[in-house]
């Protein structure tokens, strides 16, 4: 049982950062969200070349 405490007393909390990249992008689904069609069309964009490179990759 002793070993098992330890484990548990090393484990400390970091604190997360997140990416500009996914920062970015989560404004600019909250754009989305609230109605700004340019925001949709980037969005939609992104999602058209991903899927398509996906379906590359796999051909």
């Amino acid at each position: 049982m002793k070993g098992r405490e330890n484990l548990a007393e090393k484990k400390k909390a970091r604190p997360v950062e997140t990416s500009p990249r996914i920062l970015s992008q989560i404004e600019l689904l909250k754009k989305a969200k609230s109605g700004d069609l340019l925001a949709n069309r980037e969005i939609l964009s992104r999602l058209n070349d991903r899927n398509a490179k996906e379906e590359q990759s796999r051909d």
